[in-house]
C-alpha cells in the first residue's frame, strides 16, 4: 500500500533509497513550520514512496 491509497498506516516509516538521508530534515523543516504530526508522517510517507519509485528504476540524486 502506497500513500496513494488515502488509507492511515501505523509504525515507523522507513525510508530506504537516495532520499534516506532527506527523511530527517524534512520531519525537522515541518514540525518547525508547525505541520501536525499526521502532516508530518504524511509527507514522510510520500517522500518513502518517491525514494523507492526512484530506486526501483535506478535512478540517483546526480
Amino acid at each position: 500500500m502506497d500513500s496513494r491509497s488515502g488509507a492511515r498506516r501505523w509504525g515507523p516509516i522507513i525510508v530506504d533509497g537516495p532520499l534516506a538521508s532527506f527523511v530527517d530534515g524534512l520531519r525537522r523543516e515541518l514540525a518547525g513550520q508547525g505541520y501536525a504530526l499526521d502532516t508530518v508522517g504524511d509527507h514522510v510517507h510520500l517522500l518513502a514512496d518517491l525514494s523507492d519509485w526512484l530506486s526501483g528504476r535506478g535512478l540517483a540524486l546526480d
